[in-house]
């Protein structure tokens, strides 16, 4: 019995003793704890990024266009390729146009009609003034002697009957005149939109820039809302690029930004931070791809390249990192 005593004894002895151990070492482990805690929060708190990433697509400062013809029609010839760098005014796509040039043939004989017509009334209304000068003389004449007494009223009648008949035709003729002048001129305003019509069917490029895709083929048929071809206006190289909005804040204009190829350590390119837009915006430049994160709020930046811009493709994706440290 005094042996299974003092058993229990020993065994509720090494129970207290093991727990008053673990109390002393949880305690002490806790205030270390809260010792070391407060530093490295602080810590924490104080480490901020020098450098932010981002997604981004090279593309031109001013926005990629789209040429369209003005009318309707069937190419008739293509002066371009891709990758052609292009003048402002240059020919691009000429858009079948015999019509037109049937039509201005038609208006340009109808114009040398109406100014022979216009010279040949010139040419009466001189003859009718002439006449008419003369007739007035006799009508005086005879005025003069029939106020003397020495002729007859028929006499006098009859002069001024023929004067003024070629008055009469003399106003008629420039009544005729006037009207032939007005259809020349009407004739004229056809020519000159003829002219502007045919201008219509010459596609030519808008700025210096450069062909970026080529849509069009000699035959095809086009209209207003079929694309010619992809126009990229001459401007420096860029690139798009989005930051996550925990960095956005960070982003300041004039920052310097390595570009990358996606996936690569290698910088390929060099420039600068030249706008920033003022919002957060949900939308991904890559939202249409799958699992790229549409619902994701970023702070979209655009970086002008100061070098390496041979190295680059337009439309190209590629890696940004921006310097943000102050």
């Amino acid at each position: 019995m005094k042996n299974k005593l003092s058993y229990y004894f020993r065994v509720f002895l090494s129970c207290t003793l093991v727990t008053f151990f673990l109390f002393a070492s949880c305690n002490a482990f806790e205030e270390k704890a809260n010792q070391i805690l407060p530093n490295e929060k602080q810590q924490s708190y104080n480490i901020v990024p020098t450098k932010v990433t981002g997604l981004g697509r090279v593309e031109p400062e001013e926005k990629i266009i789209q040429i369209h013809p003005k009318i309707e029609g069937f190419i008739e010839s293509v002066h371009v390729k891709m990758g052609d760098t292009i003048q402002k005014g240059q020919i691009l796509f000429v858009i079948e146009h015999k019509m037109v040039g049937a039509k201005k043939a038609v208006i340009q004989a109808q114009i040398k009609e109406q100014e022979a017509t216009i010279r040949h009334l010139q040419i009466s209304l001189q003859k009718n003034q002439n006449t008419a000068e003369n007739s007035q003389k006799i009508y005086n004449r005879i005025k003069e002697v029939f106020e003397q007494g020495a002729g007859t009223k028929q006499d006098l009648d009859n002069a001024e009957t023929a004067w003024k008949t070629i008055l009469f035709d003399l106003d008629a003729i420039k009544v005729q005149i006037d009207k032939a002048e007005a259809h020349l001129d009407e004739l004229a305003a056809k020519i000159r939109m003829e002219e502007i019509a045919k201008k219509q069917y010459f596609v030519k490029a808008p700025s210096n820039g450069i062909i970026l895709d080529l849509n069009a083929a000699k035959g095809l048929m086009v209209g207003q809302k079929v694309s010619l071809a992809e126009f990229a206006p001459e401007s420096p190289t860029s690139v798009l690029t989005e930051i996550d909005e925990l960095f956005a804040a960070r982003v300041k204009l004039n920052q310097p930004a390595f570009i990358r190829l996606l996936g690569g350590r290698d910088t390929i390119a060099f420039g600068r931070v030249i706008s920033l837009s003022p919002s957060l915006n949900r939308k991904s430049l890559f939202s249409e791809e799958i699992g790229k994160l549409e619902d994701r709020r970023v702070r979209k930046v655009r970086i002008r390249l100061e070098e390496g811009q041979q190295n680059v493709l337009y439309g190209q994706r590629v890696e940004c990192l921006i310097n943000v440290k102050n």
